[in-house]
């Protein structure tokens, strides 16, 4: 698909793949790319909860996998979405057993993360405006949990390390669990 439009955001769509039954045990690939002038627009486009902004911020998502489904697709996504740069890399499965699994790095960054937290209709406590993020890490999820990792991150003006866990317990919501150091605190 080339030039798609739903809402505010264009989109261009390539799948490469045999289509047949056993389509996780064959080569595939995929990618996309989506652009919209208005982050929240396509935030809800995806099934997300966003909150129309006084002053919107654009969206660029870039997905590119190339593998097998079933053993992992080798996988970038490059997004930026208010202001927030986010750059992931690693496997992707699509085993027929269970839900998509992801096992790679991230990388995030925002001259001022403000925007993107607006997005989703909240505020940083405390924040007076323009909270520069920087973090390197790990990320993994398998359709019922994620986890987080990253070190020396900087959050405004400071540095914080974490190994954060996003489970989602049978018949629950989700939960949030971890460790999070921080070089400095106001309490």
């Amino acid at each position: 698909i080339e030039n798609g439009v739903a809402g505010s955001t264009s989109f261009n769509l390539d799948l490469e793949s045999t289509f047949r039954t056993d389509w996780r045990d064959r080569p595939a690939m995929l990618s996309v790319s989506a652009h919209s002038p208005d982050s929240a627009d396509l935030a809800r486009l995806l099934g997300l909860t966003a909150v129309p902004s006084q002053d919107p911020q654009g969206a660029d998502i870039t997905i590119h996998a190339a593998g097998v489904p079933g053993t992992g697709l080798d996988t970038q996504v490059v997004a930026d979405i208010a202001g927030l740069t986010a750059a992931a890399s690693g496997k992707l499965k699509l085993a027929s057993s269970r839900a998509p699994d992801f096992d790679g790095t991230l990388k995030v960054t925002a001259d001022d993360l403000d925007p993107f937290v607006a997005t989703a209709g909240l505020a940083i406590p405390g924040a007076d405006g323009g909270t520069r993020v920087a973090a390197d890490g790990t990320l993994a999820f398998d359709g019922a949990s994620a986890r987080l990792t990253w070190k020396n991150g900087t959050f405004g003006s400071r540095v914080a390390s974490g190994d954060v866990r996003v489970p989602r317990p049978a018949g629950q919501g989700w939960r949030l669990d971890g460790d999070l150091s921080v070089d400095t605190a106001d309490l």
